[in-house]
């Protein structure tokens, strides 16, 4: 008979990734305290990454204020229920969601409220906040740009010749 592996958890990004669980394969556990294998927090995984962290293991990063990992438990604006909305999903916001009141209104509303909270923490430093994947655009770069175009685009010998 197979021994079966010791269950192994490691951080990845925004969630835990745990293999050799008794219900078998990969599974992953987000911040929210829920496997993504249809468990949700009753999977053996949950307990293990709770002992992985009781243990001193490492802790998953926070998701950019402007990413979702996984779908709120209730809408962020008015505490409904919301639901999967694939056409939202994307890779540099992660995945949508729709308010079952307000449809993806909330959505919309919920993201930029979290963009603004970052402009306001840093007003100075960033046009567009970094994101996943993206540096985003300092201020200053895009008046270094700004007055760069102008000096080319409005030098006298760079318009176009008369005919």
């Amino acid at each position: 008979m197979k021994k079966r592996k010791e269950p192994t958890v490691v951080t990845s990004q925004y969630c835990y990734i745990i293999t050799g669980v008794a219900t078998g394969g990969i599974h992953v556990v987000h911040k929210n305290g829920k496997c993504i294998c249809g468990l949700g927090a009753k999977c053996e995984a949950v307990a293990l990454v709770k002992r992985y962290l009781t243990d001193g293991g490492q802790r998953a990063s926070d998701p950019p204020a402007d990413y979702w990992p996984f779908m709120p438990e209730v809408c962020p604006v008015c505490g409904n229920s919301v639901e999967n909305e694939p056409r939202l999903m994307s890779e540099s916001h992660g995945m949508g969601w729709k308010c079952t009141v307000s449809g993806t209104l909330h959505y919309w509303q919920a993201l930029t409220n979290e963009l603004i909270v970052l402009q306001k923490n840093n007003p100075y430093e960033y046009l567009i906040p970094p994101a996943v994947d993206y540096p985003g655009v300092k201020f200053e770069e895009h008046y270094d740009a700004q007055r760069s175009a102008k000096h080319w685009y409005y030098e006298e010998d760079a318009s176009p010749e008369p005919r």
